[in-house]
């Protein structure tokens, strides 16, 4: 058991870094008055103690809106290759300033300003100054994990 929550660890930290990796983009869920929001992000960052996950969005968003009336989000990750599913509950903070803010700005390449430099949320017209102002750092801190792999041998599953 222990083996199987280090590889999901391992295979968290690893997704961060390897654009090709099934668990890079993961869908996380939220809730909205409309009901239950699905929608894919980039896996930006792992800790380990506490577990947090991060990810980086517009504070224009809609999943900004949802997280600061209802701070719990789940995450599905899916591995294809290796048919394997993860399945992560977690309370996320939605940080605008703060040193640990602009650490992860400082890790923006220069090119993907302008997803955070134009006028309003989906347009073309572009405002550099308010590039770091609508950028957001969501630091999600685990509270729950199901893992899950098929296999023809039988599946294999762990919930921590």
């Amino acid at each position: 058991m222990d083996d199987l929550k280090r590889y999901c660890l391992d295979t968290l930290v690893r997704a961060v870094h390897d654009r090709h990796h099934g668990w890079r983009v993961p869908v996380i869920s939220t809730v909205s008055a409309r009901g239950p929001q699905g929608r894919c992000v980039i896996l930006r960052g792992v800790q380990r103690d506490p577990l947090l996950l991060e990810f980086f969005t517009d504070r224009r968003s809609g999943k900004v809106v949802d997280l600061v009336a209802d701070c719990r989000m789940q995450w599905t990750f899916w591995n294809p290759k290796a048919q394997e599913q993860l399945r992560v509950w977690s309370e996320v903070e939605m940080l605008l300033e703060g040193t640990v803010v602009d650490q992860a700005w400082s890790r923006v390449p220069a090119y993907a300003w302008r997803d955070y430099a134009t006028a309003t949320s989906g347009t073309a017209e572009v405002d550099m100054a308010q590039a770091r102002s609508n950028f957001v750092l969501g630091r999600a801190l685990v509270t729950g994990v199901e893992f899950l792999r098929l296999s023809r041998d039988g599946h294999v599953t762990l919930e921590f």
